[in-house]
């Protein structure tokens, strides 16, 4: 069974932005600094990403802007229900 409530069509940068919020809204122990955190797996994920895929320097610049996105899309999501 596939759930598609949550589909949406975004750019591809979205789709990186998801699991590096996830992964602070919902993995971060508090042992460290979380914006420390932040960096090693956004860092991560761009560099495994690179390995397959072109990520240009003006999409990276506009990366903080997909997370405050998902912000909003999760905010949204708190008051639909």
């Amino acid at each position: 069974m596939i759930d598609f409530q949550d589909y949406e069509k975004n750019f591809y940068l979205f789709d990186l932005a998801v699991p590096i919020y996830s992964a602070i809204e919902y993995s971060f122990a508090g042992n460290g600094n979380i914006v420390d955190y932040e960096h090693s797996i956004t860092k991560a994920l761009f560099e495994g990403y690179q390995e397959e895929n072109e990520l240009p320097k003006e999409m990276i610049d506009k990366f903080p802007l997909f997370i405050k996105l998902k912000e909003i899309f999760e905010y949204s999501l708190m008051h639909m229900y």
